[in-house]
């Protein structure tokens, strides 16, 4: 994992917050979110690093706190990272990242430089780790 700087947040985003019964299911500025999320995060995943683009069949918009246990975070930037597919729709033991997730809440956030996620992973000189 490697930290992320957040950037600036979509202005429809922003003005969809603002709507009453504004909540992330009634969000359609998705496609542009997905767009902010992938350039910051350079097109890697926020958890395993592995490729991705902005588009649905390539990533997810990942909730570092799930809307299930936060819903008062559902449409907080600070809150939304760009993750892989993690075998979304394969058996349990095959998921990982966000599809692994689930709803459970994690203890590091890549976002949050105070989490110093980087430290967290170790690689070799040929980039295995």
């Amino acid at each position: 994992m490697r930290t992320i700087r957040k950037g600036a947040e979509p202005n429809s985003l922003v003005q969809h917050r603002h709507l009453e019964g504004a909540d992330y299911e009634n969000y359609r500025g998705k496609d542009e979110l997905r767009a902010c999320l992938v350039q910051e995060q350079r097109g890697l995943c926020c958890y395993c690093m592995t490729r991705i683009g902005p588009n649905r069949d390539a990533m997810k918009i990942e909730h570092w706190h799930p809307q299930a246990n936060h819903p008062e975070e559902q449409l907080n930037y600070s809150n939304l990272l760009a993750a892989c597919m993690g075998n979304d729709g394969r058996r349990k033991a095959d998921q990982y990242c966000d599809t692994s997730k689930g709803n459970r809440d994690l203890s590091r956030n890549p976002a949050n430089p105070l989490d110093r996620v980087e430290e967290l992973t170790r690689f070799l000189g040929d980039g295995n780790y």
